[in-house]
Order: C-alpha cells, then sequence, then structure tokens
C-alpha cells in the first residue's frame, strides 16, 4: 500500500503543480490586457447612459465617465452581421450601434459581412442609413468588409446573432453578443464548443426585457444539459447579460392635444412566417372595428419594406385594403413619406405574436423594433 500511496500523491502534487504554471499564465495574459480592457468597459456604460438619459439620444450627459478614455483607447471597431442589410428593424439597431460607437471613439469602425451578403458597399449602406433614417454616421470612418478581410483583432467588437450562442468567437478586446432573439432555444444539445464561443465575449446585449427573460431560461437550461454530457468538466465563466432599450435617436415633434383617434399606425417589415408583423389581421381588426362604431375619419396606415420574395403577400395585403374604407399601405416608402406617417399616427398597432404559441414558440411574439 505505501508505494501506491505515495505514488498517488505525486500524482497529485503534480498535477497542482502544473495547474498553478497554467493559472500564471493565464493572469499574466489578462494582466497585460487588463488596463485598455478597463477603459473599453466603459463603452458599454456610455452607451446605457446616452440611450437612457433624457437628453439627446447618443450624447453623453455632463459628467459621463470614460468618453475621454474611450477616444484614446479604441483605435479599431468593428460591428459584425451576418444578416443581409435590408430596412428592418434589426438593422436600424445595428446602424444606431455604428453610430453611437463612432461617437465614443476616434478609430475606425469596420461594418463587417458575409461575402453573399446583397449590400458590400459603402453607397449601399449609406442608402439604407437613409431609409432607416439613421443620420449622422461619419462615413470617413467607416469601412465595409467580409469575414476574411477583417481583423483577427478589434479593440471593439460587436456582433449580431439570431441564437442563444453565437455564431463567430470574439475578435475583440471588448465584445459585445447582440442576441436579438435566442430562435434556436435548447435545441443542438451538444454544443458545448459554442458555449466555449460565448465565453470569449464580455456582455451579452438584449433588445427588450422579453427577449432577456426567455435568453436567461435557455442559457441555464443549456448549461444544465451541457453539464451532464460526458468529458465536460471545465469550469465556463459565462459574460455579463444586459439589456437596455436600442440606440434610438426620438422623434421630438411639436406635441398636440388630441380629443379623437384619426390615424392608426403599424410599422413592420412585410413578410409571413415566424415574427410576422400581421399586417393581415390589422386589416381584420379595422374592418370590424370600423363596423362595430361610428368612428368617421379613422384610417389604418400600414407601413413597411417588402421583404425579399414576399411581394405577392404585399400584393394580396393592398388588394385586402381597397377592399375596405380609409385603410392604405405605403410599401417600400420613401424616408420622408415614413416619418411623415409616423409625426400624424394617434395611435400605433403591434401585433405580432397574434394567434402564437408564445409559451412553445416565444420567438413570434418578440417585436423590438
Amino acid at each position: 500500500m505505501g508505494p501506491t500511496i505515495m505514488s498517488t500523491r505525486a500524482f497529485r502534487l503534480r498535477g497542482r503543480v502544473s495547474q498553478t504554471f497554467k493559472s500564471r499564465r493565464r493572469i499574466k495574459c489578462v494582466m497585460r490586457v487588463l488596463t485598455r480592457v478597463l477603459g473599453i468597459f466603459y463603452l458599454l456604460v456610455v452607451l446605457k447612459t446616452s440611450v437612457c438619459a433624457k437628453n439627446t439620444l447618443g450624447r453623453v450627459p455632463n459628467g459621463a465617465m470614460g468618453s475621454t478614455a474611450l477616444h484614446a483607447l479604441v483605435h479599431a471597431s468593428a460591428v459584425y452581421t451576418p444578416y443581409h442589410l435590408t430596412p428592418g428593424g434589426g438593422e436600424r439597431v445595428l446602424l444606431n450601434f455604428v453610430k453611437v460607437i463612432q461617437r465614443r471613439t476616434s478609430g475606425t469602425l469596420d461594418l463587417v459581412v458575409t461575402t453573399k451578403n446583397v449590400c458590400q458597399s459603402i453607397e449601399c449602406v449609406q442608402k439604407l442609413a437613409e431609409t432607416l433614417a439613421v443620420r449622422d454616421i461619419d462615413w470617413n470612418r467607416f469601412a465595409i468588409k467580409s469575414l476574411s478581410e477583417a481583423r483577427e483583432e478589434y479593440d471593439v467588437w460587436f456582433a449580431m446573432g439570431n441564437s442563444l450562442l453565437p455564431e463567430t468567437a470574439s475578435r475583440g478586446v471588448y465584445s459585445i453578443y447582440h442576441c436579438q432573439f435566442p430562435f434556436d432555444g435548447v435545441r443542438d444539445l451538444g454544443q458545448h464548443t459554442a458555449l466555449k464561443r460565448l465565453t470569449t465575449y464580455d456582455t451579452v446585449y438584449l433588445n427588450s426585457k422579453y427577449t432577456e427573460a426567455w435568453y436567461y431560461r435557455y442559457l441555464t437550461e443549456k448549461r444544465e444539459i451541457i453539464s451532464r454530457l460526458p468529458n465536460v468538466s471545465d469550469t465556463l465563466f459565462l459574460p455579463n447579460i444586459m439589456h437596455f432599450p436600442p440606440p434610438f435617436d426620438v422623434h421630438r415633434g411639436t406635441a398636440r392635444i388630441r380629443d379623437s383617434v384619426r390615424h392608426i399606425v403599424l410599422v413592420g417589415r412585410v413578410f409571413q412566417g415566424t415574427q410576422a408583423k400581421r399586417h393581415d389581421l390589422a386589416i381584420q381588426a379595422f374592418k370590424t372595428l370600423c363596423a362595430s362604431l361610428a368612428l368617421p375619419g379613422l384610417s389604418l396606415l400600414l407601413v413597411g419594406h417588402i421583404a425579399t420574395g414576399q411581394e405577392d403577400y404585399a400584393e394580396l395585403l393592398h388588394t385586402e385594403a381597397v377592399k375596405g374604407e380609409n385603410i392604405y399601405t405605403y410599401f417600400n416608402a420613401a424616408p420622408e413619406t415614413l416619418q411623415n406617417i409616423i409625426s400624424k399616427a394617434d395611435m400605433v398597432w403591434s401585433l405580432t405574436g397574434l394567434e402564437a404559441d408564445h409559451m412553445n414558440h416565444p420567438a413570434d411574439a418578440e417585436h423590438f423594433g
């Protein structure tokens, strides 16, 4: 028994020494970037302060910390999307983050896309920004690149996704994963590698409390499932999870006191399927409303860009609209027309999620845009 005990102790001691050296190497690696990370960490604080402030969004109130430090520390930032750059709520969020990151930094910013993206030129992104009414992007410090052309490391990396776990690892000293909604839930139970990718990010940003609740739920289930898999013993340090409203500029029109509702507006991309904005139900509801109540002068304005391949559906909506009274469709409208319609709205309808099974298909009810 004696030799066996000594051998076991020696084995354990060797393991502890090896673990100590690994820990020291990790500490050195952390210390090399700690100063930069602490400075860049203020970025998200500044973003949150900006969007929550009562003054104009994107301007930090007097006394806010980190602005000077960020300008000095951040030389290269990137915003990544795996999705086509077409007019929609997600793209409006993305471009507004481009604008806010530029305001808080002095370096260049790369918009990183896949090689199959339908929009791969600055001119195309400029047109998209104009359509979505996103102003004040500094195009002199802006570039659009594919993943293969992008740097291996940025000071700030902001990535968008529609899955619980990111499809790409972070390329930033400080990095943010923006999950629009975890559409995949807890599917693909063996995604231990994907869970490790999540640990390369510092923060998960969620655009609504609804998304936040489901993200926490799915992530907890995923961790429990993965922890029961064989040969999984690693301790994974997951990023901070944060929610605040997207950094949209507030429309500041002249306040009006209304004694009646005249214009009902529904704004959303025109398509069928998951997360459909339900322009069809809006038409039905408005016809029922008008048939039940005497509301002279009441109108329904349907606004949105037609998604690729959804032209027949848009035509069907237009046909149903003209069968009723005071129902108007403004599909693929010019930015000025869109802003004019929104400014005149007395009421805004959001019907995403109607007739959906929210518990089994919660993504169908998410509509932040």
